[in-house]
């Protein structure tokens, strides 16, 4: 048997480490390419997107039926829209500890001297764009600011060009 060659079926323990390792590699590649955070925030700006949109459209169609639009809603929609909205996440939002906001600040004067400001707002947005109490809104009337009487909050607009990023 000395001079007999073994046939050999398999790998061997080092070309199956070998082969994990390489997999190993790939996947970390993977993640990282992939990003799940970015993806996570992405989506939640997709849907903070679409609901402000939601939202804004019931208010619209609320103010074709009944000529007007409710008060400020304090960290709320207004009930009235809830016929128009069907069943949701509101008041919470998205993100983590986020809330949406009706802003009617009609008879109110910003900080920045705007007026007449109409908007549904996604306020209470943590570590996103590395600010704290972010905030996206979308405008119904006016030029619309992150908040009324807080110049220090940060924002994007949804449907117009942003003045306070």
């Amino acid at each position: 048997m000395s001079g007999k060659k073994i046939n050999q079926k398999g790998f061997t323990l080092i070309e199956l480490i070998i082969c994990i390792a390489i997999v190993a590699v790939l996947v970390t590649l993977l993640i990282i390419w992939i990003n799940p955070p970015k993806m996570q925030e992405r989506a939640n700006y997709a849907n903070t997107a679409s609901s402000l949109n939601q939202i804004a459209k019931a208010a619209q169609i609320y103010m074709a039926t009944y000529g007007t639009l409710p008060l400020d809603a304090n960290r709320d929609i207004p009930t009235e829209f809830m016929p128009y909205l069907g069943s949701g996440p509101w008041p919470d939002g998205p993100f983590a500890g986020s809330v949406y906001d009706w802003d009617n600040w009609t008879d109110q004067t910003c900080w920045d001297g705007s007026t007449g400001i109409i908007q549904v707002t996604l306020r209470q947005i943590n570590n996103y764009k590395d600010k704290t109490d972010y905030t996206l809104y979308y405008v119904i009337q006016g030029v619309g600011v992150p908040h009324c009487s807080n110049s220090a909050t940060r924002g994007e607009c949804l449907n117009c060009p942003s003045r306070y990023p």
